[in-house]
């Protein structure tokens, strides 16, 4: 891709100069990722040279340089090759690790600022202007110019439905003047209202738009809920609402720094969009209707959607409803169809619809004067506001900067480019009004001390967003794809709010982002050779007794005790491993002011009881164990949550509660090493496994209690709903998807309800062994008359990974068939004893013999359950098959035969994902 749309994507030569401040002298070694060639100069001197045509671009190493501290002259020259280009320039030096340049470093001097830069940075502000004023919507492109074609067509919010979510009055002052309600907007003035012509049209017009959904209803009037106030209050400072709805400063900022994301804007990189008088202009439950879901309202994402609950969206609403102008009273229109005709009409001829649906489909588009033919006179028409058209009210720098983008900007090669749309796309949908990235943007002193006065004290630490600086080096691509179209979250906890500005809007970012940077995709995770010993090493460096990382990150799903950082055990999920590497080693000079503390230091870990202090191996224990995510067993010293905590010791701690998933006559086990079970004696079944404390009973006992006990970590397995067990003679997989709605099979019944059918589970019972393990017993009846005796006795498995094994115990003397249904999930593979996947084709078979096999089933967030069944009768079989609503199910299979006896074992395993060396040591360390 070329790095503008002017440019084109072929071979060439493009040159960079400036200064580079060398903090510390010494010797530093440059390298680089690259196809093409690469010539870099400090001070006129070479210290850099690479060529490469390969295939894909490659690392290439040059050679040590002394360079002296101070301000040093650097140019960078890169010839780029046809096809295929790269380059990412890399430095390293003594106690600095492989970096790209960062931004902090480098400069230039105002005075060496070619003409052609400001005239080129006039020109991107003009069509930045000319995109988000929607001016393509009726100037469209008469010619195939490739550069027009590139142009982002902006969407005005959707007035299907405005006539019952606005109130008309304000409707008409809208019309009057959009400037004067919001200084911010893009909406132009298309009436005149000095004269009673055009005071008539904004009537019509208002009339019109007042019927469009149904009839707008005055909010009546009510006793204030000033809790719900004050809370909202609350949160437009804590979800980032103020971020962008803050009043405009009075004046410009004044600086000589040249804002690329700011495009020359007098504001910069940030802008500021008021809001006033919310309850003249909607009623607090049109608003809150609004809030929680924006984006149906105004595709265009400039408005983003940010996950608030219903009440959460009525609290804001109230609060921001409260301000009014006596100006614009809330009033009930009752237009004459004439009005509305008429309105109807001049939203057509004003070119209203061309930017808005109303869902009138006989409205048709406003044709006017086409890109081509404006670019002849620029300076006349929408540019300057003459009377009669639409009126901008635009400054002399706006329409300069319109005037020689129509002149000049759309001349070029109208490549594609993703680094110039990221860079548009950060100013369009104000990222940096929260974020940081090189140096411009944030959220203020000011603003970030009182969002830190109602932030509760272990979080209130830092409540500012990650820096966008070096974000493309630092995030997974699918992470950063979670983060902006998925509400995926690295703190949780945070008050402030990830705002999601819709697929179609931002969804490109994730890959160009990295672009930006010089680099690719990251989708693969850096996998290191797991071991027991390497994990178990990992586990003892982030405890207690190791660097105490448990001391500010959060593991699987536990808070730590202190100040918040991000789980570690979703580490592998979000971040490269070279970034993660690096941010051990000099974490201050990748996010100045971090709480995060350098571990690895002159090439030693700070630690030196573990792995002879050797970073590398430090960090590859670590990764191998926070690659486990959910399965991995806790550090020691990771304290459980407080509250009325049942805890485990030296024997296995029993209890008769309500569990989620387990129902109201679950019966819980928490074992010693952190292996938790849950038993529904309803159904009869083994409902899910969990790592880390037991339960907190607080909400069974507190207040008027009767909620369900709370799990204290993460669940590493679930069974499907309803009893598993199904005895029949075919050689088809039972369908027991209705067997978690059905009272036959224990599922408890709704009050007033009654069940008057044959009851076909029976639970006879648990005992305990001498260690205090616990043995459960229960029947399942089939059709006819056959009963299958169950005896199931789950323990823990031992070893690095968290596991259970279900200790299993059949009769059925009838000879029909038995089905176990074991687990469901996505496609399983099968794998060996030695780690080799089988490549089973399930559309060939269904049916696999267990002896030396072990199934594989993919689950959620790259979790992983493997099982192993042992001491299986000869004719047993493991059968998979599709379920009719997606996914697969596993089932254990005992042919009909003779009088069924059988005493087997079942081994769950949870793992991160299907590494050889991980099966081999499972399957080494089982029992």
């Amino acid at each position: 891709e070329a790095p503008h749309p002017k440019l084109h994507g072929q071979k060439g030569t493009y040159s960079w100069s400036g200064y580079v401040k060398i903090l510390q002298a010494g010797s530093y070694q440059f390298a680089a990722t690259l196809r093409g060639k690469v010539v870099v100069k400090i001070e006129g001197k070479e210290v850099f040279a690479a060529e490469s045509l390969a295939a894909e671009p490659v690392k290439k190493q040059g050679p040590a340089a002394n360079l002296a501290s101070g301000f040093q002259k650097i140019d960078v020259v890169f010839t780029r090759p046809e096809g295929l280009a790269r380059l990412e320039l890399f430095w390293k030096g003594k106690n600095l690790p492989e970096e790209t340049l960062p931004y902090q470093i480098l400069g230039h001097l105002p005075k060496d600022r070619p003409q052609q830069l400001m005239e080129h940075l006039t020109q991107e502000h003009g069509r930045f202007l000319f995109e988000e004023h929607s001016c393509a919507k009726c100037h469209k492109p008469e010619v195939a110019n490739p550069m027009s074609q590139r142009l982002v067509e902006r969407a005005g919010p959707n007035l299907s439905k405005v006539g019952a979510r606005v109130n008309p009055a304000w409707l008409k002052a809208w019309l009057e003047n959009p400037k004067k309600l919001r200084p911010a907007t893009k909406m132009p003035s298309l009436f005149d209202a000095s004269d009673a012509a055009g005071r008539e049209e904004i009537a019509a017009v208002t009339a019109y738009l007042s019927t469009l959904g149904g009839t707008f209803k005055p909010q009546p009037v009510a006793k204030k809920d000033n809790a719900s106030i004050n809370r909202g209050k609350n949160l437009f400072l804590m979800v980032g609402c103020a971020t962008c709805h803050r009043d405009a400063p009075k004046e410009a900022p004044k600086s000589e720094t040249i804002s690329f994301v700011g495009l020359l804007d007098a504001e910069g990189a940030k802008s500021a969009y008021p809001l006033n008088h919310l309850g003249s202009k909607m009623s607090a439950k049109s608003l809150s209707e609004f809030l929680q879901n924006p984006l149906a309202w105004n595709p265009s994402g400039r408005m983003p959607h940010m996950n608030l609950s219903s009440a959460e969206a009525d609290d804001l609403s109230r609060y921001l409803t409260e301000s009014t102008t006596k100006e614009i009273p809330q009033q009930e229109l009752k237009p004459t169809p004439e009005q509305i005709a008429l309105g109807k009409k001049l939203f057509q001829s004003k070119g209203c619809v061309n930017c808005h649906e109303t869902g009138d489909k006989s409205l048709l588009a406003l044709s006017t004067k086409s890109l081509e033919e404006i670019r002849k006179s620029p300076e006349q028409g929408c540019v300057e506001g003459k009377k009669g058209g639409p009126n901008y009210s635009w400054g002399p720098l706006e329409k300069s900067a319109l005037t020689q983008f129509l002149k000049e900007g759309l001349n070029g090669a109208g490549s594609l480019s993703q680094v110039h749309a990221t860079r548009l796309a950060l100013k369009r949908f104000n990222c940096l009004n929260c974020h940081q990235r090189d140096g411009e943007g944030g959220i203020s002193t000011e603003l970030a001390d009182e969002m830190k006065k109602l932030e509760k004290a272990e979080n209130a630490d830092d409540i500012r967003p990650p820096l966008l600086t070096g974000v493309g080096h630092k995030l997974r691509t699918s992470w950063l794809k979670q983060v902006l179209v998925n509400s995926g979250k690295a703190r949780p906890w945070m008050s402030l709010r990830m705002p999601q500005f819709g697929e179609s809007n931002v969804g490109f970012l994730d890959l160009a982002l990295a672009r930006c940077e010089g680099t690719d995709s990251d989708d693969t995770i850096r996998k290191v050779e797991i071991t027991p010993e390497k994990v178990e090493a990992g586990r003892k460096i982030i405890g207690k007794g190791g660097l105490g990382c448990i001391s500010c990150h959060d593991i699987a799903g536990i808070p730590n005790t202190g100040t918040r950082g991000p789980d570690l055990m979703s580490t592998q999920q979000r971040v490269r491993y070279e970034w993660y590497r690096a941010w051990m080693e000099v974490p201050q000079r990748m996010a100045p002011g971090t709480r995060m503390p350098q571990v690895f230091t002159d090439g030693k870990s700070t630690l030196a009881s573990v792995l002879d202090a050797d970073p590398e191996k430090q960090a590859e224990a670590m990764w191998a164990y926070m690659s486990l995510g959910t399965a991995a067993k806790l550090p020691d010293g990771l304290e459980p949550p407080k509250g009325l905590i049942v805890k485990v010791t030296d024997r296995p701690e029993i209890l008769r509660t309500f569990l989620p998933e387990a129902g109201n006559r679950a019966i819980a086990v928490g074992y010693p090493g952190g292996v938790n079970m849950a038993f529904d004696a309803n159904t009869c079944r083994l409902t899910m496994a969990w790592s880390g404390s037991f339960l907190d009973v607080s909400p069974v006992w507190n207040n008027r209690g009767g909620q369900p006990a709370k799990l204290l970590g993460p669940k590493f397995w679930t069974s499907p709903a309803g009893n598993p067990w199904a005895i029949s003679g075919s050689s088809t997989p039972p369908d027991l998807s209705n067997r978690g709605k059905d009272p036959a099979f224990g599922v408890p019944l709704g009050q007033l309800e009654y069940f008057s059918g044959r009851k076909r589970v029976h639970f006879d019972g648990y005992s305990l062994d001498e260690k205090g393990l616990p043995t459960f017993e229960y029947r399942v009846e089939g059709e006819t008359s056959s009963v299958l005796n169950v005896v199931e006795k789950p323990e823990p498995l031992s070893g690095g990974f968290y596991g259970i094994a279900r200790k299993i115990s059949l009769k059925e003397a009838s000879g029909e068939g038995t089905w176990f249904l074991t687990t469901e999930g996505n496609e399983p593979k099968v794998y060996n004893l030695t780690g080799e996947d089988q490549k089973i084709d399930w559309k060939t078979t269904n049916k696999i013999k267990p002896e030396d096999h072990l199934i594989l089933v993919p689950l959620e967030a790259e979790k992983t359950l493997v099982m192993q069944a042992k001491n299986l009768p000869d004719s047993a079989e493991w059968v998979v098959t599709p379920k009719k609503t997606g996914g697969w199910s596993i089932f254990l299979h005992f042919p009909a035969g003779k009088e069924l006896k059988a005493d087997f074992t079942l081994n769950l395993w949870s793992i991160g994902r299907p590494d050889p060396a991980i099966v081999r040591s499972l399957v080494g360390g089982s029992r």
